[in-house]
């Protein structure tokens, strides 16, 4: 089973959320949100994911563990348009694969799933080599998973 056809999220997952206001940026000829806005979007969010479960920014985390992320693996659905000025919350999810990570996000509009997005991402090092996975993120995502 690929990440594009993945089962549901696990619900003993913990989901980071923030929120944002569409920007005009982010709109395209036919007045919706552009499909590569969204991954634009999304990736805003796992670094707020990460901010948020190990208190260090993705510059911070690349000096002090001397890594960086690949993403190796995407699917994105398109559920429903986000318009210009519309309020959504982004949710994101992670959880250890192995020896990659693998996040589940959403983003919902006035309550509703209008978009989901599923990456798996791999760390490589300042030479793009593949290392396995550091204990202290594999700790931080654990750590945020027990947060209720």
């Amino acid at each position: 089973m690929g990440i594009k056809d993945k089962e549901p999220r696990r619900s003993d997952l913990t989901e980071i959320s923030g929120s944002m206001v569409i920007p005009h940026e982010f709109i395209d000829a036919n007045g919706h949100v552009n499909n590569a806005s969204y991954l634009i979007i999304y990736e805003r969010a796992r670094a707020d994911y990460f901010l948020k479960a190990s208190g260090m920014t993705m510059e911070e985390a690349r000096a002090v563990l001397g890594i960086r992320s690949f993403i190796v693996e995407l699917g994105l659905h398109f559920k429903k348009p986000i318009l210009e000025g519309e309020q959504v919350e982004i949710f994101t999810a992670a959880e250890i694969v192995k020896h990659h990570i693998e996040f589940s996000q959403r983003i919902t509009k006035d309550g509703a799933d209008v978009s989901d997005f599923n990456c798996k991402i791999c760390i490589v090092d300042d030479n793009g080599m593949p290392q396995r996975l550091p204990d202290r993120i594999k700790d931080i995502i654990s750590q945020a998973n027990l947060r209720i």
